[in-house]
């Protein structure tokens, strides 16, 4: 196949985002280089295509890397690649329809205009009346993660910080003297923490405080 003008290389594209997300670490560098052979001989092609493979290679990096860690909040989360117009490079059926439920999707391979929009204006984490997305942003693209929302996500800053440490063993004692705050004020933190996620017992937050990670 040759790479002869735009629609080419978007495909070519398409051909490495895909790779980056199904294929493991070892298997993708061999295969996007494949799969670049077509630009790499075309100048006008080449300097656009680096940029390219390093945040895909990146991207996939991130996403077996999650994998292999055995996260047990990964099944919450479905994952997508866009760039800052909001067209889709990548989209499991998962993502698009958390998305729906918040927005209506224009097409399935661009994301919605309130979406892009709000991810513009946060900087890693957007809380929506459904759904929770995090984003990370390099060389143009955004990584995605989607889930829906959940009571952990009630919490406020100081409430996950307490709850994660409380999550690690430590007393309420010591976690007063760690963030420089009363016994009373990290009890009554506690208090508000076991009520918004609905649990009487801390044997019961890490695998809740997981999906705020």
């Amino acid at each position: 196949m040759s790479c002869s003008n735009l629609a080419d290389f978007s495909r070519l594209l398409l051909t490495i985002y895909h790779s980056a997300q199904g294929l493991p670490a070892h298997q993708f560098q061999g295969a996007a280089l494949e799969a670049a052979k077509p630009a790499l001989s075309d100048p006008r092609f080449l300097s656009a295509l680096a940029p390219h493979l390093a945040q895909a290679s990146a991207i996939n990096r991130q996403i077996h890397l999650d994998r292999m860690l055995g996260d047990a909040a990964r099944d919450h989360w479905a994952i997508a690649i866009a760039d800052k117009r909001g067209f889709l490079y990548r989209a499991d059926s998962r993502f698009r329809e958390l998305v729906q439920s918040e927005w209506p999707l224009p097409s399935d391979e661009r994301l919605p205009s309130a979406l892009i929009d709000e991810l513009g204006r946060h900087d890693n984490r957007l809380v929506g009346a459904r759904l929770v997305v995090h984003r990370s942003l390099e060389q143009g693209l955004y990584l995605l993660r989607a889930r829906q929302r959940h009571k952990v996500d009630r919490l406020s800053h100081r409430e996950l910080m307490v709850g994660q440490l409380l999550a690690t063993g430590m007393t309420q004692k010591q976690i007063a003297a760690r963030v420089a705050r009363s016994p009373e004020t990290i009890r009554s933190q506690v208090k508000s923490i076991f009520a918004k996620l609905e649990i009487n017992n801390v044997a019961l937050l890490p695998p809740l405080l997981v999906l705020r990670q």
